[in-house]
């Protein structure tokens, strides 16, 4: 009985051994029983790494500066043809009397003044646009003894420099003036003299003139030949002649001013 019981014992074991081995034959473990890899692109597993993204592309930003403000030479250059040219602007005064004896036996010494605009003081040929004015005494019967002779007017003229980018520059000069006179500060006048008096001038002359470091200046001497004069009645042995007296004038005057 005994023997029998360790007969089965051992078919038991035995069994059981080779069904283990049976087991572990057939696991999936074993590299020898696995199955083939198949060629199905839909069911193959890649090993790859997957490919790192792409850096997205970079976008350069291009500052365009703005354009240079544009320089505008126009004032510059006029301003380099004036110097070339040469202005000035100045203002000053003088003395004047008239050439006739009736009108210097009538009427003191004048003070003069001028505000004068002068282009071309470097040029051969410039041109002068002045005011101009005059005050003096005038004494006669019919009229207050501090009665004065005044006259304003404006006169253009040419001007032919003799020398050319010197800093003194002698000039000779002639144009056209306008004068107007009058009998100033007096209440009554009961004389022969009119009370004003408008006159065509034709004043000539010589002056010398400049520029320094932005100074102009001008000195010169002039005649003033007028024409259409009634303010003084011509006299002649003591009668009237029924003419006037001429009324041209000498005078000297300087100015001083802005000049380039």
């Amino acid at each position: 009985m005994t023997n029998f019981k360790a007969t089965r014992w051992a078919a038991f074991v035995i069994a059981s051994v080779a069904a283990t081995g049976t087991a572990l034959a057939q696991s999936p473990d074993d590299p020898t029983q696995q199955q083939p890899a198949t060629n199905d692109p839909a069911k193959q597993q890649t090993t790859d790494v997957a490919p790192a993204p792409a850096p997205a592309p970079q976008t350069t930003v291009v500052v365009t500066p703005p354009p240079p403000a544009p320089t505008y030479q126009y004032e510059r250059d006029r301003k380099t043809e004036m110097e070339r040219v040469g202005f000035s602007v100045a203002a000053g005064g003088g003395v004047a009397d008239f050439t006739s004896s009736e009108m210097r036996d009538t009427t003191g010494v004048a003070g003069t003044w001028a505000l004068r605009a002068t282009l071309g003081t470097k040029t051969p040929l410039g041109f002068e646009g002045s005011y101009i004015g005059s005050a003096q005494s005038i004494d006669a019967l019919g009229i207050e003894s501090d009665a004065m002779l005044v006259s304003n007017g404006v006169q253009g003229a040419l001007r032919l420099n003799a020398v050319i980018g010197a800093p003194i520059t002698p000039f000779v000069f002639g144009g056209v003036a306008w004068s107007h006179y009058d009998l100033t500060n007096t209440s009554t006048n009961t004389s022969a003299i009119s009370g004003s008096d408008n006159l065509l001038e034709i004043p000539v002359g010589l002056g010398v003139g400049g520029s320094w470091r932005g100074f102009g200046y001008d000195l010169r001497g002039e005649l003033r030949f007028a024409t259409n004069e009634d303010l003084v009645p011509e006299l002649s042995a003591g009668r009237d002649t029924g003419g006037h007296a001429d009324m041209h004038r000498w005078g000297i005057n300087a100015t001083l001013g802005y000049g380039f």
